[in-house]
């Protein structure tokens, strides 16, 4: 006769093992999660540097042999990539038989030129007015822009007495890029042409828009650069942008003085905008850290000013193309008064 408690001890055993067993392979499965990489794009300004992670696995590192970029150093977990000449190419991590890839943007390569710093910068969906003055004998004759980007209407008016006219532009940002104009002029009879641009750039989003989470503020700051990487915009063009988007930014500590509190609230001190701008050269790939500006002996910005801070100002500082910079995006402030070289 079968001893029934006897059965039923060994069933109930051999349960437990099968249990356990499949215990231990789910957790097993769920360890051995896919390989991936830290990104599927990186942006790099000359001069800098980017490096790319892979998560989950080791692997073997290749690129695009077209000259754009090239790969520095790797590991079997990372590469690290420097930029050669702007253009575009693909960074490809073989693990396996799967093929991993990022693209890799690397910038135009015009850096630190006087030339290519445009203040303001006008955010999306704001607008910009500026004025001058024409001589005797000059008359405005008309505008050509790029309508899709923005706006731009002109207004005349003669001032009194003195033959000379006001013109005031006033430009409507429609979207982030490089907005191109010229403005037609007639002088004894001889047409004369001035071309000339703005650069727009994305606004600050609100607790409406946005979640106060550091991913969102990620994926903003990459909208941001990506939307002035398509416009082919320089490198400076994008700090000089990015400065603006910052300085367009209300003083204040209501919520904090992070840089994720400045774009999710608007407001921030000289802390929230040197670590924004910190966060945006990393995004980069451009050297920075968030340093005191100090007062020894004063700095000169781009346009030969000297400046002055007291010692507990804070700013971002850079190097591109062989030389330092330091930023100072203040939000609230003048941009880019403080973008000054020692």
């Amino acid at each position: 006769m079968v001893n029934s408690k006897r059965l039923l001890s060994s069933f109930l055993a051999i349960m437990m093992c099968i249990t356990g067993a499949l215990a231990f392979s789910a957790v097993s499965v769920e360890a051995k999660a896919a390989p991936k990489l830290s990104a599927k794009t990186i942006t790099i300004a000359k001069g800098g540097k980017q490096t790319i992670k892979l998560k989950n696995g080791k692997g073997k590192w290749s690129i695009q042999g077209n000259g754009v970029a090239k790969i520095k150093s790797k590991s079997k977990t990372s590469v690290t990539i420097t930029p050669i000449k702007a253009g575009s190419t693909t960074v490809t991590c073989k693990v396996g038989k799967k093929a991993l890839k990022c693209k890799v943007k690397v910038l135009n390569n015009t850096i630190g030129d006087v030339d290519d710093m445009y203040f303001p910068a006008v955010i999306v969906g704001k607008s910009f007015k500026y004025s001058f003055t024409l001589p005797e004998g000059v008359t405005y004759k008309g505008a050509d822009y790029d309508k899709s980007v923005g706006k731009l209407t002109v207004k005349t008016e003669p001032i009194a007495d003195t033959g000379e006219t006001k013109v005031t532009m006033n430009t409507k940002a429609y979207k982030p890029g490089r907005f191109n104009f010229c403005l037609h002029y007639q002088e004894n009879g001889e047409a004369l042409r001035d071309p000339g641009h703005f650069v727009f750039v994305n606004g600050f989003r609100g607790k409406a828009k946005a979640k106060k989470t550091d991913a969102n503020y990620k994926k903003w700051r990459k909208k941001t650069i990506s939307s002035m990487v398509d416009a082919d915009m320089t490198t400076w063009e994008i700090v000089n942008a990015v400065g603006s988007l910052i300085s367009s930014g209300k003083y204040g500590t209501k919520g904090g003085v992070s840089a994720k509190q400045l774009w999710y609230g608007g407001n921030g001190t000289c802390v929230s905008g040197a670590l924004m701008m910190d966060d945006f050269m990393k995004d980069l790939g451009i050297n920075s850290k968030v340093k005191f500006m100090g007062n020894k002996g004063g700095s000169v910005d781009i346009y030969g000013y000297s400046i002055m801070y007291m010692s507990q100002h804070k700013n971002t500082w850079i190097r591109l193309g062989g030389k330092r910079y330091e930023l100072n995006a203040q939000p609230g402030g003048m941009w880019p008064i403080g973008t000054v070289k020692r």
